[in-house]
C-alpha cells in the first residue's frame, strides 16, 4: 500500500470514529430526551387518565350510592343503563356482600362472581383496590353498610360491607398513546440512524476529496518531485535540483536532498582533480622507473665486468702466490747452501790454523 492510500485511509478512519463517536454520544442523548418526554407525557397521560376516571367515579358513586340508601333500585338500574354510553367506561356494576354481581351495565357479568384473589379481602375490608388487566383498569370500591340497607338486609347488620361497585375503565386510548409514542421515538431513531449514516456518507465524501486534494498537492507530489531527483541522481546526473515549493518537512527534505547532490558534485569534482594529479605522477614515477631500470641494467653490466676482473686478479694473485712459494724455497735452498758454504769455510780455516 502507497503512503497516500495508507494516510487517506487513516484520516478516513479518524474522521470516521469521530463522527461515529459524535453520531453516538447525540443519538444518546435525543434517545434520552425523547425516552424522557415519552414518560412524561404517558405520565400526564395517565395522571390525566386518573383523574377523569377519579372525577366519574365519584360522580356515579354518590348518585348510585344515594339510590341504593333510599331503595330506588329502579333508578339505579336506569343510571347504570345511561352509564353504557360512557366510552371510557367498559362496564359498571355492583357485586352483593356475598360477591356475586347483581346489577352491572354489561348483561353477560350478571351473576358472575368476584375475582377469587380479592373476595376475601373485598367482602370484610372497605378499602378500595385497583388494578390493571390489559387494557382495563378495575376499581373495587367496598361500600360500607348503613342503617337504611338494614331494613331489606337484615344479614348486613353483621357485615361492614354492605356490596361492592365495580369500574372497569377503558385504558385503550392510553395504551394507543403509548403505542404512538413507541412508534413516534421508534420513527425518529430510524430517522436520526439514516441522517447519521447520509451525514457519514457525505462527511466522508467530501472530508476524503479534500484530504485527496491536501495531500495529493502538499505531500504525494512534492515527494514524487523529489523521487525523481532521486533517481536522475543514482542515472549520475548531479546538475539536477529538487524544486523549493514549501517550507514545510517536504521542503527540508528536498533542501537536504539538494545539499547532499551538491556535496557529491564537490567531492566527485575533487575525486576527478585528485585522480588527474595521481595520473600524472604515475606517469613520472613510470618514467623514473624505466630510468631506474636502465641504470640498474648498465650497473649489472658494470659488476659484471668489475667480477670478470676481480677473477682475473684473483688467478694472478694465485699465480704470485705460487712464485713467490718458489722463490722462497730458493731462496731457502740458498741459504742453506750458503750455511753449509759458510760451515765449511770456517772448517776449511780451522783446518789452515
Amino acid at each position: 500500500m502507497k503512503l497516500q492510500a495508507r494516510f487517506n485511509l487513516s484520516i478516513f478512519l479518524v474522521i470516521f470514529a469521530a463522527f461515529v463517536v459524535t453520531q453516538v454520544i447525540q443519538f444518546q442523548r435525543i434517545s434520552s430526551l425523547l425516552g424522557s418526554q415519552e414518560r412524561d407525557s404517558l405520565a400526564h397521560e395517565e395522571s390525566s387518565f386518573a383523574e377523569a376516571m377519579a372525577d366519574l367515579r365519584l360522580a356515579t358513586e354518590s348518585s348510585l350510592v344515594g339510590h341504593m340508601a333510599d331503595g330506588e333500585m329502579d333508578k339505579f338500574q336506569r343510571n347504570l343503563e345511561g352509564l353504557r354510553e360512557v366510552k371510557s367506561l367498559r362496564e359498571l356494576s355492583l357485586a352483593s356482600n356475598k360477591g356475586r354481581i347483581t346489577f352491572s351495565t354489561d348483561p353477560q357479568r350478571l351473576r358472575q362472581e368476584l375475582p377469587a384473589e380479592l373476595l376475601n379481602r373485598l367482602t370484610t375490608n372497605i378499602e378500595r383496590v385497583e388494578r390493571k388487566v390489559g387494557d382495563l383498569l378495575e376499581v373495587y370500591q367496598p361500600l360500607k353498610s348503613r342503617a337504611a340497607c338494614y331494613e331489606c338486609h337484615k344479614d348486613f347488620r353483621n357485615t361492614a360491607v354492605g356490596g361492592v361497585l365495580i369500574y372497569r375503565f377503558n385504558r385503550s386510548a392510553l395504551i394507543e398513546a403509548q403505542s404512538h409514542w413507541t412508534d413516534f421515538t421508534r420513527t425518529i431513531s430510524g430517522n436520526l440512524l439514516l441522517m447519521s449514516c447520509v451525514s457519514l456518507v457525505l462527511i466522508l465524501a467530501i472530508s476524503g476529496s479534500l484530504v485527496w486534494w491536501l495531500v495529493q498537492r502538499q505531500i504525494i507530489t512534492p515527494l514524487r518531485a523529489t523521487g525523481n531527483v532521486i533517481h536522475r541522481v543514482a542515472d549520475r546526473d548531479l546538475r539536477t535540483k529538487v524544486a523549493q515549493v514549501s517550507s514545510d518537512e517536504v521542503g527540508e527534505i528536498g533542501d537536504s536532498i539538494n545539499k547532499m547532490v551538491d556535496d557529491l558534485r564537490g567531492h566527485l569534482v575533487t575525486i576527478a582533480e585528485d585522480s588527474r594529479k595521481l595520473s600524472h605522477s604515475s606517469e613520472q614515477l613510470s618514467q623514473i622507473s624505466t630510468e631506474v631500470l636502465r641504470n640498474s641494467s648498465f650497473t649489472s653490466q658494470q659488476a659484471n665486468m668489475v667480477a670478470a676482473a676481480s677473477e682475473q686478479v684473483s688467478r694472478n694473485v694465485g699465480v704470485m702466490a705460487m712464485s713467490t712459494e718458489e722463490m722462497q724455497a730458493s731462496i731457502q735452498e740458498i741459504s742453506n747452501n750458503t750455511n753449509q758454504a759458510a760451515t765449511i769455510a770456517s772448517q776449511a780455516e780451522t783446518l789452515a790454523h
